[in-house]
């Protein structure tokens, strides 16, 4: 039986995510640029195409592509209906919109129109995908910017860390 404790599941996050990206031997720019290519593409609607968007990209850029991966678990079994809601929330409110009820939505996936299908797959888009895509991307940009600067300063001090105690350990081990 597997332990679901806040606790247990904050060590998993940690064994699973953060863990292998401290161990990355790679430039501080390359896994930092990996971390937030990962969570832009972590806070869009695409779950299920996530990491191979973050190995595509990651390769273009030259990111760290191991850390893109880890990162855009951010979206996972756990936090995508949060995620998605906050994600529609946010474009409805930028796009000046109200909320639909549970009955209009209901009512829009239904069909019981006349619509063909093309014409109530953009319908659908217009009134879920639209504000949905709109704004997970204002979060997820909101989010990615701070975190290039923040990641790259703490694997750079990391790195001269590293340095420094290399360089210690040396005088020490020379005669």
């Amino acid at each position: 039986m597997y332990d679901w404790t806040i606790g247990a599941m904050v060590r998993l996050a940690y064994e699973r995510v953060v863990r292998p990206i401290l161990q990355l031997n790679d430039s501080p720019h390359s896994i930092s640029l990996g971390i937030t290519l990962g969570l832009f593409v972590g806070l869009t609607p695409t779950v299920g195409i996530q990491m191979v968007l973050v190995v595509i990209f990651g390769t273009l850029i030259r990111a760290n592509r191991l850390a893109a991966v880890c990162v855009v678990w951010i979206s996972n079994v756990f936090t995508v209906v949060p995620l998605y809601y906050l994600f529609y929330i946010t474009g409805i409110m930028l796009l000046g919109r109200e909320s639909m009820s549970y009955d209009d939505l209901g009512r829009i996936v239904a069909n019981d129109s006349d619509r063909g299908a093309w014409e109530y797959v953009t319908h659908i888009f217009n009134e879920l995908g639209w504000p949905l895509w709109l704004g997970s991307v204002v979060i997820a940009t909101v989010c990615s910017i701070p975190t290039y600067p923040l990641c790259l300063r703490f694997f750079r001090c990391r790195a001269q860390r590293a340095d420094v105690a290399a360089a210690s350990a040396a005088e020490v081990e020379a005669p």
